[in-house]
């Protein structure tokens, strides 16, 4: 069945997702990026040398993290954090599998 337009464009809170970071000790909740949010995390991103790719990362978890809750004025800080684990996170943010 094809989904329709109405159903495309239902506005509804994004289903909470959850993982398990070892790197962190706990469990992150978060949800799937929107197209606003990617643009919004695009544009906390851009330098005037263009994208940083990390910053981008960073943002979107600012953005997307329902628990624990960030704020764009925790992004200087979390220049400090496991670049990898961002990186993983901010990847399930935009509903890439997890890498085994």
């Amino acid at each position: 069945m094809t989904v329709s337009r109405d159903q495309l464009f239902q506005t509804s809170k994004p289903k909470t997702l959850t993982h398990n970071s070892a790197v962190f000790g706990g469990e992150i909740k978060y949800h799937l990026c929107t197209v606003g949010e990617k643009g919004r995390a695009r544009k906390i991103a851009t330098e005037p040398e263009g994208l940083n790719n990390e910053i981008l990362e960073a943002a979107l978890m600012i953005l997307c993290l329902e628990e624990p809750k960030l704020t764009e004025l925790d992004l200087e800080a979390m220049k400090a954090l496991p670049a990898g684990e961002v990186a993983t996170i901010a990847g399930l943010i935009l509903g890439k599998s997890p890498k085994a």
